[in-house]
């Protein structure tokens, strides 16, 4: 069996969307550890702390757009300004359906891709696959 990620890092101010996350994240068993937060300014003080110690930064993060305090686009504003040897693959996870956000997300070098709400497995196999092709496998839901 492959290693699973580190961690992933969950950005979104709605509960019910990082519970159902967490859940379906947890239930293909693909990382060590889920972190979530509520706007990207928690995010942000978070990476800051664990930037001294480069094997707690995250292997990925789910961002969403429209938050409060600090919302997905002054997030990446601000973390392309941060410095680290650990790569952090950053996907945007949006109800927005508008191109153009798409576009402008896509516009940062450290932003891979924008998915639609709700993760699935698929997708999550499909950016597993993608972004980690020899860290992990394809995932299937668990039974318990």
């Amino acid at each position: 069996m492959k290693k699973k990620l580190k961690s992933i890092v969950l950005i979104d101010d709605s509960e019910p969307t990082n519970f159902f996350h967490k859940l379906i994240l947890s239930k293909i068993q693909c990382t060590e550890q889920i972190i979530s937060f509520k706007n990207g300014k928690e995010a942000l003080i978070y990476l800051h702390n664990c930037s001294q110690n480069g094997d707690l930064l995250p292997d990925l993060i789910f961002l969403d757009i429209n938050m409060p305090v600090m919302d997905g686009w002054q997030f990446l504003e601000e973390f392309k300004h941060f410095k680290s040897n650990h790569k952090i693959v950053t996907i945007m996870l949006s109800s927005s359906l508008l191109p153009q956000d798409k576009i402008r997300a896509l516009k940062y070098d450290f932003v891979y891709d924008f998915v639609t709400k709700p993760l699935e497995t698929k997708r999550i196999n499909e950016i597993l696959s993608q972004h980690f092709p020899n860290t992990v496998e394809m995932y299937k839901v668990r039974k318990n």
